[in-house]
């Protein structure tokens, strides 16, 4: 279990499953996280008493049971992108994160760089804010879009900017 997720359950949050087949929620009998069982925790703080009842009676998400309304404060962490490490899914605070990016000349084995941004929907990005940010700022930030993660890493500036 990772610190962040070690966060969420001081801060009074439940870990739960989510079985895609049913559509419903389990609540998790210890952490379990793999491709072939599990890819993903979904937290439900404990004071979402609407959300844990209609999980408590056996709900599903769907058009008579449990709404994306209901879920939108659920915290989703674990697998996402391949080849990466488990990692907070959603919700995501937001990120600007400056890189060079090689392109390749057409018919030609040469590359040039060209500075692009890239935002929140990648791993990459979200783990650079999990190396750069204390937790306590991390989960701050996941309900307020006030706050932006920037960093610059093009000529190995490596700044780190939180907007808020």
């Amino acid at each position: 279990m990772s610190k962040f997720e070690e966060h969420l359950i001081k801060k009074g949050y439940l870990m739960f499953t989510f079985d895609c087949k049913t559509l419903k929620f389990i609540k998790a009998k210890g952490y379990i996280l793999s491709s072939m069982v599990n890819l993903d925790h979904r937290y439900i703080h404990k004071d979402d008493t609407n959300l844990l009842s209609k999980i408590e009676k056996g709900m599903a998400c769907g058009e008579n049971g449990i709404t994306f309304e209901d879920r939108k404060n659920v915290i989703v962490f674990g697998l996402h992108e391949k080849d990466k490490p488990p990692i907070l899914i959603r919700p995501r605070p937001k990120i600007r994160v400056k890189r060079l990016k090689k392109i390749k000349f057409t018919d030609s084995d040469l590359y040039y760089e060209r500075p692009i941004i890239e935002n929140e929907d990648f791993d990459d990005n979200m783990n650079l804010v999990f190396q750069k940010e204390s937790i306590e700022t991390i989960f701050d930030s996941l309900f307020d879009d006030t706050v932006v993660f920037e960093y610059d890493l093009t000529d190995n500036h490596q700044q780190s900017t939180n907007n808020q």
